[in-house]
């Protein structure tokens, strides 16, 4: 979601700014702006839209010595150029940008002497900092005592030149510095042109950027000492090398991905640290986390049944950790899904876990997140940076993660013998055989649609429920998932002449049940799409055939295809894939 890029230095193009708020537009985002000192005054460019029509507004040649930047995208308020960051003051004594959500922001703005003109919760914030007269860290910190919520926030003030204030409540916020000069941002893909040394500012911290020098203070305005840290992560060129669109180039990049996690499981023995003892004591295993992230959940919690034979289930994070009666307990085991490591949901529900002492994991693609620092379990999720909204090849990877992590356990326990490395290779090499072509007609057909359904039988249902959000995310169109068991429970009613159904029938000892749906469906006007492992059908023109026979790898295999068809008809329908609308790559706030 929203991206945070300042500077303070001895003087810097603003372009340094543009630049890092454009590797962070993968997020998400719907307006951009730049507030910055100049000759005693603040000043602020801020357009709707994105980085390009920000870019016609703004002299990238120029020169500044203190300025913050902000992608937004909308909580508060509309999208328009008034809501846009950087927010000011009355008075503009105070320019504010700000990630996170203000929670008492109501309540702030009915005790100040002048209401902000915009809807956001952030114009509270400079209007308190001016109303308060603050001009120096220990008045900045004070103020932060009368805000809940989460926030990273950057602000300047026209009597304090050359001066940043930072304030990091539960959300990222680092701070890069290079001799006398320091950019701070909200993600550190940020700062690898710019240094490859950054401070990371932890909850309730406050800190003073100034004359070359920065100040760390907590919240009783004591100051703290920090050590400099070293980018670790490999952060790769975001190019769309030959590719129309970021998506498409992560969807064929999915081979390589699976190779490459496989090799750094095998090099960095990442399993082995999960023997016997960890798992010994575990009666049942609880998978969290949001949107495509769940329905990682839902597939692990097949393979743990499958193969540990322990009893296990999924839940959305924002609905666990609003439970009154949760159950945590020790004989549990905890595994939390989130492709950036910042879900703000997910983070929320790891919270309680953690404070219960009950035994967690965390699987993440990003192990410099919020959510892998909180954790002492890590199942790294080798996707490399994925920067289209809607998840493709971090989601393969999440899956092969933990179809590697529960053979590894059904090893381990019951003396099995699972190639789980080849077994993947294996399924790697059939996924880049994949006819994609065979699936560009049947994307044609879709596109003129305004409902089309999924079904599947066990976790062949989790796929038809994966395949289906893909679609709504990026074509926009109307799709429904059902477990093909449930269609004569009420949702034949919704089968008209010519409604797309698409069948996922992958599990040997299941398909005749779900092709009998199926037929069900077919028999009241519905057009068939099976995506089946049945040989007898391969050479059907609706038939999306998938190469292997075990119904767990199948998961992983069959859902390749309709990221692909997604894509398709997001083309067709003239939509831009990569940033569909109103919708973030990383959701930072609850």
């Amino acid at each position: 979601m929203c991206g945070i890029a300042c500077y303070v230095g001895s003087s810097r193009k603003i372009k340094l700014l543009v630049d890092a708020l454009e590797k962070l537009e993968y997020r998400g985002y719907d307006s951009a702006g730049v507030g910055f000192l100049e000759n005693g005054q603040l000043n602020q460019i801020k357009s709707v839209g994105n980085i390009a029509k920000f870019k016609e507004k703004i002299d990238l040649n120029k020169n500044v010595s203190c300025a913050i930047s902000h992608t937004r995208w909308a909580t508060h308020g509309k999208v328009t150029t008034e809501n846009a960051h950087p927010h000011f003051s009355k008075n503009s004594s105070w320019a504010v940008v700000h990630n996170g959500i203000i929670e008492n922001y109501e309540k702030i703005k009915n005790k100040l002497n002048i209401i902000p003109k915009s809807e956001t919760d952030t114009a509270v914030v400079a209007q308190l900092l001016e109303e308060n007269k603050v001009d120096n860290i220990i008045e900045f910190i004070k103020v932060f005592q009368k805000i809940d919520g989460s926030y990273a926030v950057a602000a300047i003030n026209n009597s304090n030149v050359n001066t940043l204030f930072l304030a990091k409540k539960n959300s990222p916020m680092f701070v890069a510095k290079n001799n006398g000069d320091f950019l701070i941002v909200s993600d550190l893909v940020c700062i690898q042109d710019f240094s490859k040394n950054y401070f990371e500012m932890n909850d309730n911290e406050f800190a003073l950027v100034s004359n070359g020098k920065i100040k760390f203070y907590n919240s009783c305005a004591e100051v703290i000492n920090k050590n400099l840290q070293q980018i670790t992560d490999e952060f790769q060129h975001i190019s769309k090398e030959k590719y129309q669109h970021f998506m498409i180039k992560e969807i064929y990049e999915e081979p390589q991905a699976i190779e490459q996690q496989v090799e750094i499981y095998k090099k960095q023995q990442i399993l082995n640290k999960f023997d016997k003892d960890f798992i010994q004591n575990i009666k049942e295993i609880k998978f969290i986390g949001c949107g495509t992230a769940y329905h990682a959940g839902l597939v692990g919690a097949q393979f743990c049944e499958d193969l540990l034979n322990i009893p296990a289930s999924a839940e959305v994070a924002s609905e666990f950790v609003y439970k009154k009666c949760q159950f945590i307990s020790n004989d549990k085991l905890y595994v939390f899904v989130s492709q950036s490591g910042e879900t703000a949901d997910t983070i929320k529900a790891l919270d309680i876990v953690k404070n219960k002492n009950a035994k967690f994991i965390s699987l993440t693609n990003v192990m410099h997140s919020t959510m892998a620092k909180k954790s002492q379990f890590i199942l790294p999720v080798c996707a490399g940076v994925e920067i289209a909204v809607a998840s493709t090849k971090a989601y393969v990877c999440q899956l092969t993660a933990l179809y590697m992590f529960f053979s590894h356990l059904a090893n381990v326990i019951k003396n099995l013998h699972i190639d789980f490395y080849s077994n993947l290779l294996s399924l790697n090499s059939k996924i880049k055989k994949i006819n994609f072509s065979k699936i560009d007609s049947i994307a044609k057909y879709i596109s003129s649609k305004k409902e089309v359904v999924f079904i599947g039988k066990g976790i062949d249902y989790v796929t038809a429920a994966e395949a289906s959000l893909k679609l709504k995310e990026i074509s926009y169109i109307n799709s429904s998932e059902f477990m093909s068991g449930e269609l004569k429970h009420g949702y034949l009613a919704l089968v008209e002449n010519d409604t797309p159904i698409f069948v996922f029938a992958c599990n040997q000892n299941l398909n005749l049940k779900t092709m009998n749906a199926a037929e069900e469906a077919r028999a009241r006007g519905a057009t068939i799409f099976y995506i089946t492992n049945d040989i007898t059908l391969k050479e059907n023109k609706n038939v999306i055939f998938v190469d292997e026979k075990n119904p767990l790898l199948c998961a992983v295999f069959a859902i390749v295809p309709m990221q692909y068809l997604a894509y398709k008809v997001s083309v067709v329908k003239n939509i831009n894939p990569d940033q569909p609308r109103n919708l973030a790559k990383s959701v930072t706030v609850e």
